[in-house]
């Protein structure tokens, strides 16, 4: 009996890896964090070392590093509000918030001006700025995003398609349409031009490791299979680089009396 509970916790997975909501008190822990960078990056000026604004730093380079590490149930979550950078740029991203945070605490100017320096040429601010809905991804004509995804359990069949919608609903409707008891997660996502004639670049590359010729699986690692799309995307002029370009969040619409 105790085997067969154990089993029955195992599949019982409401959300496929990393696309976890985070629960309502985490949300807002975490916007009052990224308004306190946002403040810090705006002003030139040291702050005080005060625990206030060194919890923030420490919680908004959490953020990036769930992008980087793919460990958490929430990550994939957490990198569509921050409008889904790299993990490339993550990882420099929450790099630089370390420094900046060191340089704070020891009340170091020239680092801090170096880290904010850094911090401002990266994309920190747009991604703030999304998570915090000030911003948000502008629509690009013929544009989609190519998906990889897959469960925890099976780690290396791949599920790699498209969709001209988000990632996260077109997820959801493949666990339910598919009937699997583990709900798919998402591995990494690309934006791109012209989504099905990226799709039909990528399949015919990663032909060879396809388990069916009438079914988007795939027997191959994650690491292979991006090596693979991220050469074709970019190689083949589909990338579209999704912080580049960002609308503004009209205030007096989103503020009712």
């Amino acid at each position: 009996m105790e085997g067969n509970k154990e089993i029955v916790q195992k599949v019982a997975e409401k959300w496929g890896f990393g696309l976890a909501p985070p629960k309502a008190k985490m949300q807002h822990l975490r916007q009052l964090a990224c308004k306190s960078v946002l403040d810090v990056l705006s002003s030139v000026d040291l702050p005080s070392p005060n625990t206030s604004t060194l919890e923030s730093l420490s919680t908004v380079k959490g953020l990036f590093n769930r992008v980087v590490r793919e460990d958490q149930w929430d990550w994939f979550s957490v990198s569509g509000q921050l409008g889904y950078p790299s993990r490339r740029i993550s990882r420099v991203i929450s790099g630089e918030i370390n420094h900046l945070r060191i340089a704070i605490k020891t009340q170091d100017s020239p680092s801090f001006r170096n880290s904010r320096t850094n911090l401002c040429r990266l994309p920190t601010r747009q991604c703030l700025s999304i998570f915090l809905g000030r911003a948000f991804l502008a629509d690009y004509p013929d544009s989609g995003w190519i998906y990889v995804l897959s469960t925890r359990e099976i780690p290396k069949l791949l599920k790699i398609g498209m969709t001209t919608r988000t990632v996260e609903e077109r997820a959801r409707e493949i666990s339910s349409s598919t009937g699997v008891v583990i709900p798919f997660g998402v591995r990494r996502c690309w934006r791109v031009s012209k989504p099905q004639q990226a799709e039909s670049e990528i399949h015919k590359s990663l032909g060879v490791y396809r388990v069916r010729s009438d079914r988007e699986f795939f027997q191959i690692s994650i690491g292979n299979a991006a090596k693979v799309i991220d050469s074709i995307v970019r190689d083949q002029g589909f990338e579209l680089r999704t912080l580049d370009n960002l609308n503004e969040r009209n205030e007096a619409a989103t503020h009712t009396n």
